[in-house]
């Protein structure tokens, strides 16, 4: 036997079905607000009928992706999420710019990421940042 009780089992299995779908529905949420930014209608933004689409495909309500657009357009109220573009040089002096999707843009330091001490990895961060409007 599983455990003590049946429901136990199942609520423990809803908690990360649930999990898994509102990370999933997170991250689409700012691809699509983001995206929203060049326009608000998925007919004339291709980049905004993508994430659509990938609304779609993991049964995200349409109530939810309305409300993204929304905000997105500014039509709603909510948090504003910038993509971030970085300059940085690798081995030998070869420039490299990297386009940083939201989520990654928001979670973690740039420059730890680029230029870790700790893996002796040859190149530095560029001077600048650049902020990238969709």
């Amino acid at each position: 036997m599983s455990g003590h009780s049946k429901w136990a089992t199942i609520k423990h299995k809803k908690a990360a079905l649930d999990a898994k779908r509102g990370k999933a529905f997170t991250r689409i949420i700012k691809e699509i607000m983001i995206a929203a930014r060049s326009g608000g209608d998925p007919e004339m933004n291709p980049r905004l009928r993508t994430a659509v689409t990938a609304a779609k495909a993991v049964s995200m309500p349409a109530d939810n992706i309305k409300r993204a657009i929304m905000r997105g357009t500014g039509e709603l109220e909510g948090g504003q999420i910038d993509e971030v573009m970085f300059e940085g040089y690798g081995p030998g002096g070869a420039a490299v710019l990297s386009r940083w999707p939201p989520t990654i843009a928001i979670a973690r330091s740039a420059r730890f990421v680029t230029c870790s001490r700790k893996r002796r990895q040859s190149g530095r961060i560029g001077q600048r940042r650049l902020d990238v409007r969709a």
